[in-house]
């Protein structure tokens, strides 16, 4: 849309020019009917402006469109000087509206860019700022993933070492056991074979 207020804008304001440039050849009715038909030109062109300004705003491009702006403004403040000028003070009107529009208009339009250009700035810095805090939230998710994993891991390492450490007493109880049974069998034929030994001397004498 902004390009497209921007071509008829254009296209109008060559216009415009051609008309007041003529001025100057032009007397009578005639002129006076120009001059009134370059004001309403010039009304247009004001309009169109606006048109470029809203739309610039309302599409987020203001920062990019604002040197554009600032020129198509400046064009158009000379456009109104020359009406003035070639006009010849005809319009009391028209002249006091030139001045206000280069002094008070101007400046307001000024003040007005330079506050919606700050407020795209702090626009973008809140949304870097935005950006920022989501990836270390992310990251901050994904720490405490890993971290939850590691320590899963860790409770599971303890659970196999009490379960190793369980079976090794129940090993060294069972050896222990298989220990002291030999010994037993050890003493039980140590003295079987004495009592044995003894029967047969016993018997041979």
């Amino acid at each position: 849309a902004y390009y497209d207020y921007e071509r008829e804008f254009a296209q109008e304001y060559g216009q415009t020019s051609i008309l007041i440039k003529s001025l100057d050849r032009l007397s009578g009715e005639e002129r006076k009917a120009a001059v009134r038909k370059a004001e309403k030109s010039v009304g247009q062109l004001e309009k169109l402006y606006s048109a470029m300004e809203r739309s610039a705003r309302e599409s987020g491009q203001r920062g990019m469109l604002e040197t554009n702006l600032k020129r198509k403004n400046q064009d158009l403040g000379r456009l109104r000087r020359d009406l003035e000028r070639r006009a010849g003070g005809g319009d009391d009107n028209l002249i006091e509206g030139l001045d206000n529009f280069d002094t008070k208009t101007q400046r307001q339009r000024d003040r007005l860019l330079k506050g919606v250009h700050d407020i795209d700035k702090t626009g973008e810095s809140l949304n870097n700022a935005i950006a920022i805090g989501a990836e270390n939230e992310a990251i901050g998710e994904d720490t405490l993933h890993t971290l939850r994993d590691q320590r899963q891991r860790l409770e599971d390492g303890v659970d196999r070492m009490d379960s190793i450490n369980q079976n090794m007493t129940v090993a060294e109880t069972t050896l222990s056991d298989m220990a002291t049974r030999a010994l037993t069998d050890k003493i039980i034929l140590a003295v079987a074979n004495v009592a044995l030994g003894i029967m047969i001397v016993v018997t041979i004498g």
